[in-house]
């Protein structure tokens, strides 16, 4: 089994994607940075012409009935946490000094999202409400269960909801930028020099062994089946023992992935796509 480079989505100018969810192998939607949003149909990637014209910087949802993207609505630059409940598409407008750069959802009511400047927000099934909210510089979050949830960030912040509070793991490293959490005491998280760090349940400790790598995204099913992209087209699998370097064909950044029904998709600058049975 490879990675296959598909052909871009047919567009005049290949801007560059942000991120990728899937619900199924025949539902992708990768978001791009020039505010569209683009869906894979088991055939072919097309514009979703009823999405609304936004920057788009994160993608997540846990049907195809219950999508959420974040980022920033075009002309009032205000951010922005935009539902799509499989038939009409829903706004919530933010403050413009809210940068919304992650999200991550679990079922219908209940989603969290990522703001840079310090703030995380859960969606309770009619509104969101802050629930954390710290001078620090917040890039990436994931949770393995509702009381499971995880937030990294600049200056090694490393956030933890576990089901009655926020922990604050004081960990002094390095800018973390990509973060998978497969179990309370199995969390994977990424720096920007390159390296890859692992929270055994008592700390964190720095993988030894991996040739520097940027990673962007992490995706994982199972405690001995992730994945994890990123600059200059870089792929790496975990087996439970060692990543290994996996070719992709292409030098692109790849800055998204999901995968869903035993099918991955990543995606990336320039409009890249690739997928993976």
């Amino acid at each position: 089994e490879q990675w296959e480079v598909q052909s871009a989505p047919p567009d005049r100018t290949p801007l560059n994607f942000s991120d990728v969810w899937a619900s199924s192998p025949s539902d992708a939607w990768a978001t791009r940075d020039d505010g569209t949003l683009h869906q894979w149909d088991g055939t072919r990637w097309a514009r979703r012409a009823d999405a609304p014209l936004m920057g788009m910087y994160a993608i997540s949802g846990s049907s195809a009935s219950d999508v959420w993207v974040a980022g920033r609505m075009n002309g009032t630059y205000e951010a922005a946490l935009v539902h799509f409940d499989g038939t009409r598409w829903r706004e919530t407008r933010f403050a413009e000094s809210e940068t919304f750069v992650d999200v991550w959802a679990l079922r219908q009511d209940a989603a969290w999202a990522l703001s840079r400047t310090g703030t995380v927000r859960r969606w309770e099934g009619a509104a969101w409400r802050t629930v954390v909210n710290v001078n620090r510089v917040f890039t990436a979050l994931h949770g393995s269960s509702e009381d499971n949830v995880w937030v990294v960030g600049d200056s090694g912040a490393l956030y933890q909801w576990d089901g009655q509070r926020w922990v604050d793991h004081c960990f002094t490293g390095p800018d973390l930028k990509a973060v998978w959490v497969v179990g309370p005491d199995d969390v994977w998280a990424s720096a920007l020099d390159g390296a890859l760090w692992h929270w055994d349940g008592r700390r964190m400790l720095r993988v030894e062994g991996v040739a520097p790598v940027y990673v962007r995204a992490f995706f994982g099913r199972g405690a001995q089946d992730l994945w994890a992209v990123g600059e200059q087209g870089a792929i790496l699998h975990w087996d439970g023992a060692t990543w290994a370097p996996v070719s992709s064909g292409t030098r692109r950044h790849l800055r998204g992935l999901w995968g869903a029904g035993g099918r991955l998709f990543a995606a990336g600058t320039n409009a890249t796509v690739l997928q993976r049975d």
